[in-house]
């Protein structure tokens, strides 16, 4: 799951714990 254009569609389902933090977003990226 790549989070560059969909970083806030797909990180918010990749990441459903952090989904509350929209912020924490940028954290998604850094993933691998």
């Amino acid at each position: 799951v790549t989070g560059e254009v969909h970083h806030v569609d797909c990180g918010y389902h990749t990441v459903g714990m952090k989904a509350v933090d929209a912020p924490d977003i940028s954290v998604v990226k850094d993933l691998p």
